[in-house]
């Protein structure tokens, strides 16, 4: 089959997203094909998303936020590592929130995990279900989304070492998150980890190899797109 455009070169903004009623199928944009993809949230508990410096991690973030607001069915907890504006259109509907202090980071992780622990213990008898997707998310059972930009500046142990305060929070931080990638699924728990490379020095490999989706946007090379 030819294509007299290529859909790849189309200009699109957030105008262009379909409404959708699915929190758990937020839109992606048009393929190579000029079919509309989506990011499936549901039965996941990790998204890794790589990419250099201004190749569209921010936008692509901006992007999910602006479809999942509108709905009491999602709520999420958002850790800014770049510590910039980038996202601070959002703060005021996250649940949680904080800039690249380490510190605050883990007291947020600490929250998540203690809520992925209180819904394991209580998702048969709050849901009817022992995996929680089974029923989907609701106002009283909403999905949960940990959003993790530039998670390297929480999750970086070697760039901690010397300061041995630093460095426990940040080993603090890698297994809270590991364990939310890693038991989140039945408790509908999805953490989103946007990184500018996919090496274990910005994300344990721990982290990443639980995470069930990868997108790579623009990268230098094709060994930093399959690290990602």
């Amino acid at each position: 089959r030819g294509l007299r455009q290529d859909p790849l070169s189309l200009p699109s903004s957030l105008a262009d997203i379909p409404v959708s009623l699915d929190p758990a199928r937020p839109y992606l944009g048009l393929d190579e094909w000029g079919q509309s993809r989506h990011l499936e949230l549901a039965n996941t508990s990790g998204v890794l998303i790589g990419g250099q410096p201004g190749r569209g991690k921010s936008v692509l973030l901006s992007g999910l936020l602006y479809q999942l607001a509108p709905t009491l069915a999602v709520q999420w907890v958002q850790l800014d590592g770049k510590g910039s504006a980038d996202l601070s259109d959002w703060t005021g509907r996250a649940w949680l929130h904080c800039a690249d202090d380490l510190a605050d980071a883990v007291d947020i992780l600490e929250d998540c995990h203690a809520l992925m622990v209180t819904r394991l213990r209580t998702v048969l008898e709050r849901t009817g279900h022992r995996n929680s997707w089974h029923a989907g998310p609701t106002a009283e059972w909403p999905l949960i989304i940990v959003l993790i930009d530039e998670c390297q500046q929480y999750l970086d142990v070697q760039a901690c070492k010397g300061d041995p305060k630093r460095e426990a929070l940040a080993r603090r931080a890698a297994a809270l998150t590991g364990q939310l990638v890693r038991r989140g699924r039945s408790a509908m728990l999805v953490t989103i980890l946007a990184t500018q490379k996919g090496t274990t020095d910005a994300v344990p490999s721990m982290i990443s190899s639980n995470c069930g989706t990868s997108l790579c946007l623009g990268v230098k090379t094709n060994e930093a797109a399959a690290a990602i």
